[in-house]
Parts: structure tokens; C-alpha cells; sequence
């Protein structure tokens, strides 16, 4: 945990110091030091909305373009709890039954979208390293994965949201450190498998 001191004593080019100390001492730590968990859509979408909130207008229309189901509804909030932030919220009417969306549907959903080339390139490039992924656990042909929650509309928005936002800041690459791998045992609709389940280690950039 970092602290800066925004009081008065700390204004103009004091805070500016110690804020650029502050990024090279981030700068210069491992990714094993400060990473230590996963990152939701919601809150990947969240943070780069935060940098320019402006967007959410536009990213709005898009998911349109996408034709979701009615009642849908997008919506950026004010962080809780006295902390600035944002929360990316995908507001979905109730479903009564889950659905397994093969991956070729979503190829064909993103396809079909009027969707920024850039912003399409990278959604379809995201859901076919999972897929391809799936693929291998599995061991089926690609076209036949059937994706249970990053299937579900919440999860595509996400995903849309999130090529759509890394498109339109320019964000030519991303990388994260190793992630937690944890243990024991987790019930799904394959049944009982281990913890972590096998990995795919994956070395493209989308």
C-alpha cells in the first residue's frame, strides 16, 4: 500500500515529486511483487474508463451494435467506501435458463456487429485464445467449444468492452505477472476437477 499526503504542505511541486518517486520505485518492482491475483472484465473495463470516462458514451452505442437481449443496460459508477474509482456494471434481465454460446456463435455474433475493425480484431483474438485453450483441455475441434460463463452476455460485453477500450487508448500491449495457482478440488458441469485444472500457458499479446 502506497500513501501519498495531498494536504496543503504537500501541494504543487512537492506532490509532483513525490508522485514520479513513487511510479519509478513501482516501475523498478517485479510483477511477482505486486501481482497477486486475477482481473474481472468489470474491472479491467472499470479502470480504463477511469482514465477516460468520456468513452462510456460511446462504448454504450456499440454494445448496441451487438444486438443484446432487451433490458439490457450498461452503467458506470462511483466507487463505495470513500475511495475514488469506478464500477463497470453490465445489468443484465433475468435469464431462466443458462445456455452454453459455442464459440463459433460468438465468432458469428462479433462478425456480424458493426464494430470498429480494430475493436473487432482484438474481441475475436481474445475469444479465440480461449477457445483454443478449451480446445486443448478438452480435446475437441475449436468450433465445438461451448463456453459456460464467458459465454453468457455479461462476459461478451466485457470482452467487447475491454478491445474496445484497449482500441481506442492505443494500448499496444499488455502483460501480467504469474497469477496465484491455488489448490484443491472445484465442482462444475464436467464434474469434480483439480485445482488448478490443466494450464494453458499462453504467450501472445492481444
Amino acid at each position: 500500500i502506497f500513501i501519498i499526503d495531498t494536504s496543503g504542505s504537500m501541494g504543487g511541486a512537492s506532490v509532483r515529486q513525490e508522485k514520479l518517486a513513487l511510479s519509478e520505485a513501482i516501475s523498478g518492482l517485479p510483477f511477482d511483487g505486486i501481482c497477486i491475483g486475477g482481473l474481472a472484465g468489470d474491472m479491467f473495463c472499470a479502470a480504463l474508463l477511469d482514465l477516460q470516462p468520456d468513452l462510456f458514451a460511446e462504448l454504450v452505442r456499440l454494445v448496441q451494435t451487438l444486438e443484446p437481449p432487451p433490458g439490457l443496460a450498461l452503467a458506470l459508477h462511483d466507487a463505495a467506501g470513500g475511495l475514488h474509482g469506478r464500477r463497470f456494471d453490465v445489468q443484465l434481465p433475468a435469464q431462466p435458463n443458462h445456455r452454453h454460446t459455442h464459440y463459433r456463435e460468438i465468432r458469428e455474433l462479433l462478425d456480424n456487429a458493426e464494430l470498429p475493425s480494430g475493436v473487432s480484431a482484438r474481441a475475436q483474438a481474445i475469444f479465440r485464445e480461449l477457445a483454443e485453450a478449451e480446445a486443448r483441455v478438452h480435446g475437441l475441434e475449436t468450433d465445438r467449444v461451448a463456453f459456460h460463463e464467458v459465454g453468457n452476455w455479461d462476459s461478451i460485453i466485457d470482452i467487447v468492452a475491454a478491445a474496445f477500450l484497449l482500441e481506442r487508448l492505443q494500448v499496444s500491449s499488455c502483460s501480467c505477472g504469474p497469477l496465484p495457482r491455488g489448490g484443491g478440488r472445484v465442482h462444475t458441469r464436467h464434474g469434480w476437477l483439480p485445482v488448478p485444472a490443466r494450464l494453458q500457458d499462453r504467450k501472445s499479446v492481444v
